[in-house]
């Protein structure tokens, strides 16, 4: 999940009303929202074309899209629903593609609220399937938002991942990304320079760095720079969910 946003990382100014979420099909976007999309996105990262960025989006199911009250973008975020077998055990999983929020919009919880919708969404409709969040992680603060939705994720610095755990991010990631998986790691390493944040973006500020989520992110994912990113996993179900996230999944669930 390539993400450059995470709640309360900035105060949002007074004056800014929440952004507008909407939930929508990929095949339902118009090609002039892909373009803002694009504009968006290549704005927080290097090392992106258009092409590639069509080709990640047309593998997606959903998008998150986030306007402000004048409509344009002002963030977004894509996923696929995938059906895996580990073990023989069939399970689900949501993973997440593409993800920014415009800078002036950090402290903006609405694709907080947004994601956490869907994940009650997918949850109602896996049939008693098992359902994750499956994500690969280039930034602390991306990072940040497993300990804000939930009570277990992995990895983490609290205690290690369990093995059967560790085996399903393994066999996810390995069909996902193939030989660019690096086991012993836990890493995605690129086999060709991918995008990547933006300097600016990219650094740690100083009120973060003492963090025990950045010290440990940083631990795991030390090239993150580079454009690596750390494969993480955690269970969508209300009791593994934070005070915070349960919400917004009771609130799709009672509907």
């Amino acid at each position: 999940m390539k993400m450059n946003h995470v709640p309360n990382s900035v105060e949002l100014s007074r004056d800014r009303k929440p952004l507008i979420s909407q939930l929508c099909s990929r095949e339902s976007v118009s090609s002039s929202t892909r373009g803002e999309m694009y504009l968006l996105f290549e704005r927080y990262y290097e090392g992106v074309s258009r092409d590639v960025f069509e080709q990640d989006l047309n593998d997606k199911d959903d998008v998150i899209l986030l306007r402000d009250m004048s409509g344009r973008i002002m963030g977004f975020s894509t996923s696929k629903l995938i059906t895996h077998e580990n073990g023989g055990q069939q399970v689900s999983a949501i993973f997440s593609g593409d993800t920014v929020v415009e800078r002036s919009y950090w402290g903006d919880l609405s694709l907080v609220g947004a994601f956490m919708n869907l994940a009650a969404q997918k949850k109602a409709e896996s049939k008693g399937r098992l359902l994750y969040w499956f994500l690969i992680v280039k930034g602390h603060r991306t990072f940040r938002y497993l300990p804000l939705f939930f009570r277990s994720f992995y990895p983490n610095w609290r205690s290690e991942t369990p093995g059967e755990i560790q085996s399903l991010m393994d066999s996810l990631a390995l069909e996902r990304f193939g030989s660019d998986y690096d086991c012993a790691s836990g890493t995605v390493r690129f086999s060709t320079l991918g995008c990547r944040l933006r300097s600016g973006f990219a650094d740690i500020p100083g009120k973060d760095v003492k963090r025990d989520e950045v010290q440990f992110f940083l631990q795991m994912n030390p090239d993150y720079r580079k454009g690596n990113e750390l494969v993480c996993l955690a269970e969508i179900r209300e009791e593994n969910l934070s005070p915070f996230a349960q919400r917004a999944f009771r609130g799709v669930e009672a509907s």
